[in-house]
């Protein structure tokens, strides 16, 4: 199970990912701080996820 860790390759790999995966899935709650920050609506928050789903699909 560990003989992948003994890669520097891997690490650096790993270490990719999870920091890929992490930021992906703190992103949509920053994006809902930053748009509810800037206008105060509901329906703007809204349009913006919805066009930042359509996009990762």
């Amino acid at each position: 199970m560990r003989e992948p860790l003994r890669h520097a390759a891997f690490r650096w790999l790993l270490g990719a990912r999870v920091a890929t995966n992490l930021g992906n899935a703190i992103a949509p709650v920053a994006l809902a701080f930053a748009v509810l920050d800037l206008t105060g609506s509901a329906v703007d928050l809204g349009i913006v996820v919805g066009a930042r789903s359509i996009a990762l699909v």
